[in-house]
């Protein structure tokens, strides 16, 4: 910020014209310097640190050079087009149960079966999507079982998968219509 001279009521403007001078120039020089961030005529702003707002809203497209990272539930009410790949988070670890109602945070959970495990599938978020697989010891079997018929097409039996078959230890589902609905599931898990 530039330290401007103040010029007082009891100096004379011809006494004081180094200093206003020397004013507008350090003026000068502070608004070009801001002026650098700003492209005037492409209507544009380059900035090497980081923002923060409450509330960024962009009228047209949004690019970002590098990692744009994204924070709390965010709605696009537009097309998304990925150009290359997506990745999906995946629980830190494996599980032995899987999480409450509305607090899967991740996509992708492991649940560790050491023995013949039944789970309750606890409902989701709307829209929301998770891949489950069983890991741990070998023909071992997960059970998951709906939470007051929350899986469309699913009876009392649940969905059963195995572990170590890769025909059998897998299960894809969305969440939406308050139902968790089977996008794809191993072809050997049993459901009832």
């Amino acid at each position: 910020m530039a330290t401007i001279y103040t010029i007082k009521g009891t100096d004379s403007i011809s006494s004081s014209r180094l200093n206003i001078n020397d004013n507008f120039d350090k003026l000068n020089t502070e608004l070009i310097e801001v002026h650098s961030f700003f492209g005037i005529s492409a209507q544009s702003l380059t900035l090497t640190g980081p923002i923060s707002a409450a509330a960024i809203t962009a009228s047209g497209n949004v690019v970002a050079q590098s990692a744009l990272t994204v924070t709390g539930l965010t709605t696009l009410n537009g097309d998304l087009i990925v150009n290359k790949s997506v990745r999906f988070s995946v629980a830190t670890g494996t599980i032995t149960t899987l999480p409450n109602a509305t607090s899967f945070d991740k996509s992708i959970y492991q649940v560790t079966c050491t023995s013949n495990i039944s789970e309750a599938l606890h409902n989701g978020n709307e829209g929301q999507e998770i891949l489950i697989k069983a890991i741990g010891t070998a023909t071992k079997t997960l059970t998951l079982l709906p939470d007051s018929s929350n899986i469309h097409g699913v009876a009392a039996g649940g969905i059963i998968l195995t572990v170590g078959d890769d025909t059998k230890d897998t299960v894809l589902l969305r969440y939406f219509a308050a139902k968790w609905h089977i996008v794809s599931v191993g072809s050997g898990a049993t459901v009832s």
